[in-house]
């Protein structure tokens, strides 16, 4: 597999992953630590 047809999959691991840790304090206010869901 090409690196270029990767991009797009490791793109959207990224930016969900900086989603996932921005919001995980508000999460964790609102949200037993237990309940990621």
């Amino acid at each position: 597999m090409r690196q270029i047809d990767r991009l797009p999959f490791v793109f959207a691991i990224v930016l969900f992953l900086l989603a996932w840790l921005l919001g995980f304090p508000m999460r964790a206010q609102s949200a037993p630590l237990g309940d990621i869901e």
